[in-house]
């Protein structure tokens, strides 16, 4: 049963059909850290427009993290690989846009448990793709993760859509695995608005604690060590979780380019990272573009 967030459903079908029908997002991962940002951004943005946020509430995800995102906010219990239950919460609610945040992020649990990666990763890529296809969407937005493309090689500074995979781990290996389901679907079915991002490191509300600037932070603040992970000598860069959100919105909303390699496809394949080269912003971080990925 979907829990609703002060959503007003009493309406007379008279009613309903002299109004014009708002823009519907769909959100998976929703109750997680990025897609609950995301959520909240989209409430606040786009106030007249209806969120589903589909979330099935594994370890990282927190259902209180959506309180207060507004009355325009449905939360629905969904698991994304679960192909009957997700194609009838798109024939429900008939969205416009899809984003889909949902995924297994933890290196060490995915060593533990490779299997559930590869379901929420790779097969639940797909069945939102396939779903998406059905159902008609005006646009389907996979977010993935540059840990698919590994270290980067000496003097690149940073990963773009030609980069190769080089997955090495079982979580983004099975990210990988969803990456070329959604470039197949790309290429299979041109009529889909198919866009795909990958992003480096994010920070902000609701991160687990467990990840690496809450877990400094943390530390600091009880007197305890910070750790240092390997030889202390990888360089990452980061990405505030409010800037990835106002990015996943343009490439929900923004016209379609063609992807790499096919000028024929009416599709984008975009990586996030502002157009600002290595200029800090107003959150005091460089501009993303991984120098490593772990």
């Amino acid at each position: 049963m979907p829990t609703f967030m002060g959503l007003e459903t009493a309406m007379s079908n008279d009613a309903s059909d002299r109004m014009p029908r708002m823009p519907t997002y769909l959100v998976t991962g929703a109750a997680g850290f990025i897609g609950a940002n995301y959520v909240h951004f989209l409430a606040e943005q786009e106030p007249d427009s209806l969120v589903i946020a589909v979330d099935y509430l594994g370890f990282a995800s927190n259902l209180p993290n959506l309180d207060g995102a507004g009355e325009r906010v449905v939360f629905e219990k969904a698991d994304i690989a679960d192909f009957p239950a997700m194609l009838e919460l798109y024939k429900k609610h008939r969205p416009d846009y899809v984003v889909n945040f949902a995924a297994e992020s933890h290196n060490d649990r995915a060593i533990l448990d490779p299997s559930g990666f590869v379901r929420s990763n790779a097969t639940g890529a797909q069945v939102m793709l396939e779903c998406s296809r059905r159902v008609n969407v005006s646009s389907h937005v996979h977010v993935s993760t540059i840990e698919v493309y590994g270290e980067l090689p000496p003097g690149q500074e940073w990963f773009d859509e030609a980069s190769p995979l080089n997955a090495k781990t079982p979580y983004s290996a099975a990210k990988a695995a969803g990456d070329q389901l959604v470039r197949a679907y790309m290429h299979t079915y041109p009529e889909m608005n198919i866009r795909m991002t990958h992003c480096a490191n994010n920070y902000g509300p609701y991160q687990l604690p467990e990840k690496l600037i809450p877990l400094m932070i943390t530390n600091v603040l009880r007197g305890r060590k910070v750790p240092v992970y390997g030889d202390g000598l990888q360089m990452r860069d980061w990405l505030h979780v409010q800037d990835h959100c106002r990015d996943s919105r343009c490439a929900a909303r923004r016209a379609s380019a063609a992807v790499p390699g096919r000028s024929d496809r009416r599709v984008v394949v975009a990586r996030l990272r502002h157009q600002r080269s290595a200029r800090s912003d107003e959150h005091g971080h460089r501009s993303p573009g991984a120098r490593r990925a772990e």
